[in-house]
């Protein structure tokens, strides 16, 4: 039986744009959390989206100058064949983690 670790599907800070992180080979990604931290008061609104395999958006923040609130968090369980995508459209700084699964 093998063993189940969490860890780190990414970490990034400040992302303005896209990035994607792909599945390893014969390997599956569990989503669990995701926290994400709007850090520019220079910026008016800032759009946070993070889709699978897809394109399904299954997390999503909004921030704008009137939020008290530069924290977003999210917990659950999706799946992840082949890659995620981070999506932003002014900097934000995120970490999702999760599982790294074999498959059978």
């Amino acid at each position: 039986m093998a063993s189940v670790y969490s860890i780190s599907i990414a970490q990034v800070q400040g992302l303005d744009g896209d990035q994607v992180v792909f599945v390893p080979a014969s390997h599956v990604f569990v989503v669990r959390d995701i926290w994400a931290y709007w850090n520019s008061s220079s910026e008016l609104i800032a759009k946070l989206h993070v889709s699978g395999d897809d394109g399904q958006t299954f997390f999503f923040a909004l921030w704008t100058t009137l939020d008290a609130d530069p924290l977003a968090f999210w917990q659950g369980r999706a799946v992840i064949q082949n890659h995620i995508t981070l999506s932003t459209d002014n900097p934000v700084d995120i970490t999702v983690s999760g599982y790294l699964l074999s498959l059978p």
